[in-house]
């Protein structure tokens, strides 16, 4: 199934702390599933509330994980399943996921966003779309990304900044 959410739904995403818009209308009308959306997200915030309401505005069956490492950050929704952590999880909750949304933890604390990379390989499908904030902060998340998964580009060139984002959206094509 492919989601029925427009770009100008997608314009409640402001980016700054949250998701921007043209990165959530990419992975959004890429992204397909069976059965329901099944959604995992590494660091929770504003956007997590924004996705999961336009899921339950459009009607969208979905599971949502969320696992973030700041306890003011936690998302209060019933429908968003969060998993506090200090130190990295062993292993991600089963899935496998749909959209994966690599948002956290902000800098280099305990090795930022890289682990994420190798912890998410058992979860992932041929299709899962796999979205990473702040791309370009860290040259190590192309080595991660290119370490671990085959992969093409969703919407734009693998290469490309857009206009004051600093996204990359793809989608697996297989775990290396």
């Amino acid at each position: 199934m492919k989601l029925s959410i427009t770009a100008d739904e997608c314009t409640v995403f402001t980016g700054g702390w949250g998701y921007s818009a043209k990165l959530m209308s990419c992975a959004l009308g890429a992204v397909e599933y069976e059965g329901r959306l099944s959604i995992l997200e590494f660091g929770a915030g504003q956007g997590t509330l924004l996705l999961a309401g336009l899921l339950e505005k459009v009607g969208a069956p979905f599971r949502y994980v969320s696992y973030e490492n700041n306890p003011d950050w936690v998302c209060p929704l019933e429908n968003v399943e969060t998993v506090l952590w200090e130190q990295y999880p062993k292993e991600i909750l089963p899935g496998p996921y749909d959209l994966i949304i690599i948002d956290g933890p902000r800098g280099a604390r305990t090795g930022g966003r890289l682990p994420w990379f190798s912890l998410t390989r058992p979860v992932v499908r041929v299709g899962t779309i796999l979205a990473v904030d702040d791309f370009d902060h860290n040259v190590k998340y192309q080595e991660k990304l290119d370490e671990n998964f085959s992969y093409e580009p969703v919407g734009y060139h693998p290469l490309e900044v857009f206009a004051g984002e600093n996204w990359r959206a793809v989608r697996v094509l297989g775990v290396k």
